[in-house]
């Protein structure tokens, strides 16, 4: 052996290296400065010879062969090679040669700036440094792979490029020990891949990359290498309106919400577990049926990779990359860009609250507590078999902001609903009495995933993209849709959980005794402006023997349908923005299972009429909700919103009134929620007028008997509801009536300059101070206190 080699060579690193554990190669592998001189070395296991060429291979040196395990080294007395400005011709025992540059001879893609950014936890682009991503160094093509990993003893990347050998391509600690980065030239995009980590305790596992862009197909689990800075997106407009958009520009736009779960919302081969439709053909199906439905977004369950379908999406593996049970990343972009193109609004369910334990994914990551909390009281979520994230870790709570701006940023995704808020907030949520840990002051409130949660939604708001975020939160805490300045959460939209129960409950008794449960028709006015709500009737609402919406409702089959219509119709008409499951528009009989397709057959069946009725209704119920501003403008201001009657709870009839950004095109809904046909029923208004039905769910269109009001009716001056007008119209069994008319203040004078006033000025005369008005209305909800206090309705 030259003795320089003998010398040189830190023997210590050698042992390691030949034993796989060592986690600084680059201190023994690659090209280094030996005095005048410089020392390359290599290491080919099962190969015969190597040799040190230029890249134009006008300069060649063989490599000795220091032992029988495949460690070379050059040394030369003058430095011919600068950098990775050479590459390694390796003939192997098969009889194969290759030739490639040189993984130890690249400078770190990772800088100090990165590892201090993302361990203060501020670092929004660390999924462009953390990963796997192809690119070119020096003029090599490669993939620049590199992982959080603080507690690994060493990391290699193993996959279909180096025979999954761990021995080959072990990862450099940076100086900040915890981050492990190494170039591998010439992987390329579909490269198959996972991090071989040894663990302090000896043990070697095996784990996909928290940061890869796509993912195996299931059951396979490995991540794949994907460059997804190649598409070239079309949606600029779109984009650039929703850039800038503010708090109260999204609150005051309409939002009728499609929930849906794509890879059973129509399969491409049922009864086969792999037949779903790929990204792209679903792109051009579900916009054609949510355009002509008049939905204003689609809200997507089950996106990011996740390994067990029976999860619907709600136990991730893979925060960065879209499954593909559906497709690549980029089929990914084209249906988020087509949704654009076609004025449909993305909703992405993201899960921040929990992961599942399998062996390749996020749980015990580096062979100890990593993602999630070390304390099982804190880490362990009982009931859901799950991991919790370490909130209160920076670099724990810089992967889930990060992520959620990774979605919005690189999908272009227009909004995201966090799934299980509550579980987060609580300490002891799903806990019993002694398998929970107090917060510092004794309390139930998780402080770290309180600041985190703020954080989240402060950086989206600051960051200025125009998107938003919605939180699934089923309980009372209070300030959830409040600014952070505010001591809020931050969340622009809370589902209304309480709503929902209450409404649904009322709706699945027999009308006789709804008049006993007035209150929990009545009872959510009461809070409808404490925070910014959804009003949802959601996924978890049709799955687990809870029943469809259809078969929710009480009576047989003709009063199934009429009762579900006027579900609807005062779903509608109630202030919050909505969401419907996917099926529920067209009154599906069975629950919903993510194993097969929506019922469609049911539009072509012998119940057809029925069908195609509901379906017929939501979708006017969309026309009519984007047409007159009166159904969203004001969903956060009470002005919005007027009980004309609700107090009549033997008759279990409501009526109301909404007010949209102007006097004209106001509002009226009648609710009959009994059998009861009432031909000549008479309902107090605001002013005098015409007033015109556009819409009447026993039309015969709907599926209805077609008792409807044809011509407007003209308002009498004859008192009523506490009005000094009425007008008399036809209200149906178990129906919704909205009639439109345009405000005119009874106390105007005639003469001509008062027209110059306002919009404001009219809306404020129209309502004549409305918070007052609309606070005694809530109030006269139920005259009964204590029904109310003894019912709850809360969430």
């Amino acid at each position: 052996m030259n003795d320089k080699i003998q010398h040189w060579v830190n023997w210590i690193l050698y042992d390691e290296l030949m034993e796989c554990k060592i986690n600084a190669p680059k201190h023994l592998l690659g090209n280094h400065d030996y005095g005048e001189g410089q020392m390359i070395t290599t290491y080919k296991p099962h190969s015969v010879n190597c040799k040190v060429i230029s890249p134009t291979g006008k300069l060649e040196y063989d490599m000795e062969r220091v032992d029988d395990r495949g460690f070379y080294a050059l040394y030369l007395p003058k430095k011919k090679f600068n950098g990775s400005k050479y590459r390694l011709v390796t003939q192997y025992q098969d009889g194969s040669t290759v030739t490639s540059a040189d993984p130890y001879s690249f400078e770190s893609q990772l800088s100090e700036f990165d590892i201090y950014l993302f361990s203060e936890g501020n670092h929004w682009d660390i999924y462009k440094k953390l990963g796997a991503h192809p690119m070119k160094v020096d003029g090599v093509s490669g993939t620049f792979f590199a992982v959080w990993a603080p507690h690994a003893r060493r990391v290699s990347v193993v996959g279909d490029f180096n025979m999954w050998d761990r021995a080959l391509h072990p990862m450099n600690i940076s100086k900040n020990a915890g981050f492990f980065e190494l170039f591998i030239p010439d992987v390329t995009e579909d490269a198959v891949y996972k991090f071989n980590i040894l663990t302090r305790y000896g043990e070697e596992i095996y784990k996909s990359d928290p940061f890869g862009n796509c993912a195996q197909f299931r059951p396979d689990n490995a991540s794949v290498v994907k460059d997804i800075t190649k598409y070239r997106w079309k949606d600029t407009d779109w984009m650039e309106q929703r850039s800038g958009t503010t708090r109260t520009d999204l609150m005051r736009k309409p939002m009728t919400i499609y929930e849906m779960h794509l890879g059973s919302w129509k399969k491409r081969i049922e009864e086969d577990v792999n037949g779903f439709f790929n990204y792209r053909d679903l792109a051009h199906m579900v916009a054609d049926y949510v355009k002509e439905m008049g939905y204003t977004h689609i809200e997507l369950m089950g996106i990011a990779e996740y390994p067990f379908d029976g999860s619907w999406g709600y136990q991730v593996t893979n925060y960065y990359a879209p499954t593909r049970r559906y497709g690549d990343p980029e089929d990914f972009m084209y249906f988020v860009d087509y949704m654009h193109k076609n004025k449909i609004g993305v909703i992405l369910d993201w899960v921040p609250a929990h992961f599942p334990r399998d062996a390749h994914g996020l749980g015990r990551f580096d062979g100890m507590p990593l993602f999630e909390h070390p304390d099982s009281r804190r880490g362990e979520h009982p009931d859901w078999g799950t991991y919790i994230f370490d909130f209160g870790r920076s670099e724990v709570s810089n992967f889930l902001i990060a992520n959620a701006i990774f979605w919005i940023r690189e999908y272009h995704i227009d909004a995201l609903r966090v799934d299980a808020v509550a579980s987060m907030l609580y300490l002891d949520y799903g806990r019993r009495g002694g398998d929970w840990l107090p917060n510092e002051d004794g309390g139930n409130e998780n402080h770290a995933a309180i600041a985190m949660l703020r954080k989240l939604n402060k950086t989206i708001e600051d960051l200025d993209m125009g998107a938003f975020v919605i939180a699934e939160e089923s309980t009372s805490w209070a300030g959830v849709t409040s600014p952070v300045a505010l001591d809020g959460l931050g969340f622009l939209f809370k589902w209304n959980m309480g709503w929902m129960n209450d409404f649904l409950e009322y709706m699945k008794l027999d009308p006789y005794f709804r008049q006993f449960n007035h209150n929990r028709l009545t009872f959510s006015l009461m809070y409808a402006y404490s925070e910014n709500f959804v009003l949802v009737f959601s996924h978890d609402e049709v799955v687990h023997l809870k029943c469809s919406m259809l078969n929710k409702m009480s009576g047989l089959h003709d009063d199934k349908f009429a009762n579900l219509r006027t579900a609807y119709g005062f779903m509608y008409g109630h202030p919050g923005k909505k969401l419907v499951f996917m099926g529920q528009e067209f009154a599906q009989l069975r629950e919903w299972s993510e194993e097969r397709s929506l019922d469609w057959f049911l539009l072509d069946s012998e119940d057809a009429r029925s069908h195609r009725g509901i379906q017929n209704y939501v979708k006017a119920l969309n026309q009519i909700y984007n047409k007159y501003d009166a159904m969203y403008y004001n969903d956060q201001d009470p002005m919005g919103f007027e009980w004309i009657s609700c107090d009549d709870a033997q008759s279990s009839i409501v009526s109301f009134i909404r007010r949209g950004s102007t006097p004209k095109n106001q509002l009226l809904f009648v609710c009959n929620f009994t059998p009861i046909d009432r031909e000549d029923f008479i309902v107090g208004v605001p002013c005098k007028g015409k007033y015109t039905e556009i819409l009447n769910s026993d039309a015969e269109q709907y599926g209805g008997q077609n008792r409807v009001n044809p011509e407007p009716i003209k308002a009498l001056e004859k008192p009523w509801d506490n009005k000094q007008h009425s007008i008399t119209l036809h209200l149906p069994p178990l129906s919704v009536v909205v009639l439109k008319y345009d405000y005119k203040d009874p106390e105007a004078p005639k003469a001509a300059t008062k027209r110059t006033k306002t919009t404001t000025a009219k809306r404020t005369g129209a309502t004549r101070t409305t918070a007052k008005r609309s606070t005694a209305k809530r109030t006269a909800a139920t005259k009964n206190e204590s029904v109310v206090e003894e019912t709850g309705g809360t969430e």
